[in-house]
């Protein structure tokens, strides 16, 4: 149920998506941050005076529904403060599918872990505690995140007294069928960690299955 009305919002927002000049309506201050997805500017909307994360997406390499699937989970099921909400504002240049969303002005947790130190453990209490209640909320209303890691979790303030999980471009509604998708991360969940060694260790059989 929850797959089917995100499909019914992304087919109606489908036919509104409007092209749009960003220096018309932005003005642009600076990268928040990039991956493979694209990038994210901080911006102020010239007209309303407020500031905002413009997410841009390759038109080359994103589909429009992909696209249109994380803005309008981000804007109709993201209401919790723990999450990452689009604000409303969506659409096209001839290179980028763009939406805003609110900005978090102090990065993302992997900035603050301290290599072979971590962060210490008041931090890691706040974190967690609003992190479950984001997942918590995501669950009940039908949907799973797939890419918690701390890269995208991101920070309200210097302390991690606020911080919101985004980026949902690998969510999807519970009991879709979804290929898998294994990365190299010291993050990965055990479950994650114990398919991959046992990939490997079917690999190196293999190999030396083959030589002999």
């Amino acid at each position: 149920a929850a797959g089917q009305e995100l499909d019914e919002l992304c087919f109606l927002s489908a036919q509104s998506l409007p092209s749009l000049k960003v220096s018309k309506h932005f003005q642009v201050l600076k990268l928040l941050g990039q991956g493979s997805y694209g990038k994210v500017m901080l911006a102020v909307h010239r007209k309303r005076g407020t500031p905002m994360a413009l997410k841009f997406f390759p038109r080359q390499t994103t589909s429009l529904t992909s696209f249109l699937r994380e803005y309008n989970l981000s804007l109709s099921y993201c209401t919790h403060p723990s999450l990452t909400r689009a604000v409303g504002i969506f659409f096209s240049t001839p290179s980028y599918y763009v939406f805003a969303q609110q900005a978090c002005l102090y990065g993302d947790l992997y900035s603050v872990i301290v290599s072979e130190v971590g962060v210490d453990e008041d931090c890691v209490q706040r974190v967690m505690s609003q992190l479950s209640g984001a997942v918590t909320h995501l669950h009940s209303l039908g949907f799973v995140h797939r890419d918690i890691k701390p890269e995208n979790i991101f920070l309200c303030d210097s302390a991690c007294r606020w911080v919101k999980l985004g980026d949902f471009g690998l969510a999807r509604a519970v009991g879709t069928t979804v290929r898998a998708v294994w990365y190299e991360s010291p993050f990965c969940t055990p479950e994650v960690e114990a398919v991959k060694q046992a990939e490997k260790e079917m690999a190196w059989r293999f190999n030396e299955g083959i030589e002999e």
